[in-house]
């Protein structure tokens, strides 16, 4: 329970961000119709695939998942893309926290991203585009551990669990 504490301590900037992100898209996510790639990408999910001449398989199938889970309403299709875009930016506070950020650039990187049209767009529409957001940041550790041997900060590398 304390190491839990200290974690949330930790990363309350981050964890602020990253809620911050998930309210944003939720208050708005019903502002206006669905995009056309959306309906593209609720079809495919209905008609699964090993791929799509347009798109990779991992979004119908990741679409599909999620449709059965929480219907295809117009806010439950919205949800995905909010959810991924929040995980994203959390990543994105992982890895300054990893970099040895400290508050100032947890604030600027975090509000950089949260800011960011290219980011606030494509967390609210259903497409790949915000699951190459999330795996590009997923790679990032990796990459930066093999390219200059940078170490990932073991206290906080297994988040809350550890």
């Amino acid at each position: 329970m304390k190491k839990n504490k200290t974690w949330l301590r930790d990363y309350k900037i981050v964890l602020l961000f990253t809620l911050a992100k998930l309210v944003v898209h939720l208050v708005t996510a019903t502002n206006y119709g669905f995009h056309r790639d959306a309906y593209l990408y609720m079809a495919q999910s209905k008609h699964l695939d090993w791929g799509f001449f347009s798109t990779p398989p991992l979004v119908a199938f990741v679409t599909r998942i999620h449709t059965m889970l929480w219907g295809d309403s117009l806010l439950a299709v919205r949800l995905l893309p909010a959810l991924i875009g929040a995980a994203s930016i959390f990543m994105a506070g992982w890895l300054i926290k990893q970099l040895k950020g400290g508050v100032m650039a947890q604030v600027i990187g975090l509000t950089a991203i949260f800011l960011s049209p290219a980011f606030l767009r494509t967390s609210s529409l259903l497409q790949p585009v915000v699951f190459n957001h999330l795996f590009w940041l997923l790679a990032a550790p990796a990459q930066l551990a093999g390219s200059s041997g940078i170490k990932v900060n073991d206290h906080h590398s297994n988040g809350p669990a550890s």
